[in-house]
Parts: C-alpha cells; sequence; structure tokens
C-alpha cells in the first residue's frame, strides 16, 4: 500500500576543507572527491577502516548511491545519500490488538532507521546540503560528526592532507534582513537555558549580559523576561538594537546553546511590525509530501523531492 506523507526538508551549508602541508592554510575539497572516496570505504565492520562509526552503543553510515553532474542543471554536482543509525538496544516491539511479541534479531542484524539527504556544489565550490529531518534518524550534527570521523580514516589510508567538514544551518535572507534593519523590540520574549544562564549574566556575556541585566532590572522577574517595549522605546533600549546585531552573527549559538524561547516583534526602518522566533522562523526550508510504501519511505521519491526543492530554494537565497 502507498501513501504520501509530509516531511520537513532544511537547507545547510556545507562544506569540505584539506589542509595545505603543514600550517594552518585549507583549501576547499571537491564534494564529490569525498563522497566517492567514502563509498568506498566497505561496510564490513571485521575490517578496521570501514564505514561505519560506532556511537553510544550504536552504528551510523552514509551511503551514496548517486555522485555525478547533475543532467538538468548544467554546473551543479549532485550527491544523493542516505544516512544510517543502527542499533541492537532499546528495540521496538510488534504489536496487535494490544498483544505484544518482541523482534529477535540475528547476531549479524540491527534495527536501522534512515533519513535521505542531497548535497550540491556550482562551480564556485560552494556547496549546500538538504536534509530530511527525521525525529529518528541522523541529525545534521551527526552526519557532520561521522564525516569527520570518516575524514580521519580517509587521511589515514590515503595519506592525505588532513580533512575537516562543516555543516552549518542556512538562515533565511528576511531574517537577517529584519536583524539588521531593526529600530527596536516592540516585544520580546526569552528564556535562558538553565545552564546558559551564568553565561548570559557573566561579563562573558558581553552585548547579550547587559541586555538581560537591563530587562530584568525592569520587570524584576529573571530568568524569564517576557514584555512589550512598545513603539517609543527608552534610552536602555539602545542595547536592543545592539543585541539584535549580535544576534544577526550568532544565531546559531543563541539558538543552540543558550535560549529556549527567544522571540517576540520589532519594528524595522520601513516602520513596519515583524514577528520573529529564533527557535524556528530563521531555517530555510520546505514541507513536502513524501511517498511511502508498506510503511517505508521511497528514497527515490525522497531524491527526486531533494533534487527539485534544493533548486527551488537556492533561488530564495
Amino acid at each position: 500500500m502507498s501513501q504520501t506523507r509530509k516531511r520537513i526538508f532544511r537547507l545547510f551549508d556545507f562544506e569540505v576543507r584539506q589542509r595545505i602541508s603543514q600550517g594552518n592554510r585549507w583549501r576547499r575539497m571537491a564534494v564529490d572527491t569525498f563522497a566517492n572516496a567514502i563509498q568506498n570505504l566497505p561496510l564490513d565492520s571485521t575490517i578496521t577502516q570501514n564505514r561505519y562509526m560506532n556511537h553510544n552503543g550504536e552504528s551510523w553510515y552514509i551511503d551514496f548511491p548517486i555522485i555525478g553532474p547533475s543532467t538538468s542543471n548544467p554546473g551543479f554536482t549532485e550527491i544523493l545519500g542516505t544516512a544510517w543509525r543502527c542499533r541492537r538496544e532499546d528495540l521496538p516491539y510488534l504489536e496487535r490488538a494490544g498483544a505484544t511479541s518482541k523482534i529477535h534479531l540475528q547476531n549479524d542484524q540491527t534495527i536501522a532507521e534512515a533519513n535521505a539527504f542531497g548535497i550540491f556544489s556550482d562551480n564556485s565550490g560552494r556547496s549546500h546540503m538538504l536534509l530530511q529531518v527525521s525525529r529518528h534518524g541522523l541529525r545534521a550534527a551527526d552526519i557532520e560528526k561521522l564525516l569527520r570521523e570518516l575524514g580521519d580514516r580517509l587521511v589515514s589510508i590515503n595519506t592525505w592532507p588532513d580533512i575537516n567538514v562543516t555543516i552549518s544551518l542556512v538562515t533565511r535572507g528576511d531574517f537577517i534582513k529584519t536583524m539588521r534593519n531593526l529600530v527596536a523590540f516592540t516585544r520580546l520574549h526569552m528564556r535562558p537555558k538553565f545552564d546558559a544562564i551564568g553565561r548570559i549574566t557573566s561579563s562573558e556575556g558581553g552585548v547579550i549580559a547587559s541586555v538581560y541585566q537591563i530587562l530584568t532590572r525592569r520587570i524584576h522577574r529573571p530568568p524569564e523576561l517576557n514584555l512589550s517595549l512598545g513603539r517609543n522605546p527608552n534610552p536602555d533600549d539602545a542595547f536592543l538594537h545592539e543585541f539584535a546585531g549580535w544576534l544577526s552573527e550568532h544565531a546559531e549559538d543563541a539558538k543552540n546553546n543558550l535560549f529556549e524561547i527567544l522571540e517576540g516583534s520589532a519594528l524595522i526602518r520601513t516602520g513596519e511590525l515583524v514577528p520573529f522566533d529564533i527557535m524556528d522562523r530563521h531555517k530555510v526550508e520546505k514541507r513536502k509530501e513524501v511517498l511511502f510504501t508498506n510503511g517505508y519511505m521511497d528514497f527515490d521519491d525522497a531524491f527526486r523531492i531533494i533534487r527539485a526543492t534544493y533548486y527551488e530554494l537556492r533561488r530564495q537565497l
């Protein structure tokens, strides 16, 4: 039985760099060269330099079934792949009408969950990754960790110079434009992560510490701040403009390390009031219908969607 289900496809910057000699100079490495080298690593755990990476009792690996020039977009290289998370622990049960039974794995079997992704590189060497987001699959940070580990193995096998892989979220141009054209916040709601409060309130926090101290002084209710500032901010709110500049440069740090909530409304130079939410609305992503057959994602259909969605999103950058 086949049906479609909606899945999120999220855009990231993707870069592979290779060290030049023994110094601290690096150059871009062609992503297809990197992907082909990884694809040549064996999927055999009995061989030392294989394609698996062990992580907290799981085995992760990458598969690149499609590597080559784009047939429909000249000047682009396309790499389409799947990222796999395999485990033999915390297994699910089979269930029918409330009766459950265990899954019995052979010694060389695992439960494997995957998500699809694509890497696209243009003639300038700039590359992106479009990842199908899955609560069961690997995250972008996991894929980065895996590719770095595999890069180290390629260096060891081929006596190549060091390789470094970076994957970072692409932020929407309109979000950055909003931050850089800010006149004032008219509403601001922030809740720091518990283990980040010390950093935010210390002198090391810089701009963000100044903002937090001013707002705390005004409403006397740390650690969560929720206030309306209005269209006529007082002199203290100059810090909020500086904060917006900081935010445009440190969106990922704010999202991943500092805040559980950071959202509100901003007055920009055109006189418009615009909403923002650092935790969600700055991402470049699309929600698309993907074909599933008998409960399993059709990877050919996912690859088709990834190709079409990437070029659609690229035009918006």
